[in-house]
């Protein structure tokens, strides 16, 4: 693994705990609708071709968090297109960056995590049942293929 320190470096050039701030472009329906789910149980799974938007409305959705009055450390945000990341493609990075975001700034509250361009993650669906099982965590992710859209998330899983 990567040293902690600069994965934490990368990690916080994406965060608005880093004072990172994003275009996120004009208002959308879809957003609004993600907000509804929130509260909710399941996982939130967008899934588009690249270059759609799908980030952007994963930064409308933070943004409208913190206007609710969210701590910005309860927001973790992944992109697995981040060289650091994206070069990693084990298994092991979610729960390798989880840790750390865990043990540096949230160690023991909810949390909000979105994991963007999820796909390229082996397993990836594996960690997210165990967080949401376990009530850790509300998990939105993307993706750009077919992968993204398991038997455990299309509502035909149990």
């Amino acid at each position: 693994m990567a040293d902690a320190n600069r994965i934490f470096e990368v990690l916080a050039k994406w965060n608005r705990w880093a004072g990172v701030a994003a275009d996120t472009g004009f208002p959308r329906d879809l957003t609004r609708r993600i907000l509804l789910a929130v509260g909710g149980p399941e996982v939130i799974a967008l899934q588009g071709i690249r270059r759609c938007g799908k980030s952007t409305i994963l930064f409308q959705v933070m943004d409208a968090l913190l206007a609710r009055g969210t701590d910005a450390r309860d927001i973790l945000y992944i992109n697995f297109d981040e060289p650091l990341f994206a070069a990693r493609g084990a298994a092991n990075v979610l729960p390798q960056l989880y840790e750390i975001y865990r043990e540096r700034l949230n160690p023991d509250r909810h949390a909000y995590v979105f994991l963007d361009e999820v796909q390229l993650v082996p397993e990836w669906e594996k960690w997210v049942r165990s967080i949401v099982d376990l009530k850790e965590a509300k998990v939105i992710v993307t993706g750009s293929s077919s992968r993204l859209l398991s038997q455990e998330y299309s509502g035909n899983g149990s």
